[in-house]
């Protein structure tokens, strides 16, 4: 009884993976053919610049407590943290498989911008090349790309968490 159930279940199994593993080959194919059709920018830099309805020092206490849930308490790469000036600068910042970059967040009253620019690669080991100097395929266009998503996904964090109301 016991084999029959195995030899039953096996083949559901198998071709249970084979479907997964066809939709992480076509949504990777989509992505390929959207990283085609995109013009990243030159320098690849990402700004985005928002305004919101907060003075600058509760601008600045909500940036603070965000890196912390997105970094944890691991302060090794922080290079600048002005609250009189407003300005957060972190350093080899991993967003990105292998990648690292810059993130700024200067703070002013009423308004943000963040940066995430001076884009890095590693293909292996330690040594880490600046993005433009990946030569020009489909597999780099796609690396940008997605790169770019998670650059996108970031700021939706930071503007989602600043949005976000202190009741408890």
């Amino acid at each position: 009884m016991k084999i029959l159930f195995l030899v039953m279940l096996f083949p559901a199994f198998c071709f249970s993976q084979r479907s997964v593993s066809k939709q992480i080959k076509e949504q990777r194919r989509e992505d390929r053919l959207t990283a085609d059709t995109m013009n990243f920018p030159d320098p690849f830099v990402f700004m985005y610049i928002d305004t919101i309805g907060l003075s600058k020092t509760t601008i600045y206490t909500k940036s603070s407590q965000w890196l912390i849930t997105v970094m944890g308490k691991n302060p090794k790469h922080v290079q600048v943290l002005d609250s009189s000036t407003g300005k957060i600068i972190i350093t080899d910042l991993e967003i990105f498989k292998n990648t690292t970059e810059v993130l700024t967040i200067d703070i002013k009253e009423g308004k943000y911008r963040v940066t995430l620019d001076n884009c890095k690669y590693s293909v292996r080991g330690d040594d880490y090349l600046p993005i433009y100097a990946m030569k020009d395929s489909k597999n780099t266009r796609l690396k940008k790309y997605l790169i770019s998503q998670s650059n996108n996904a970031i700021f939706d964090s930071y503007k989602e968490f600043l949005s976000r109301k202190d009741d408890f």
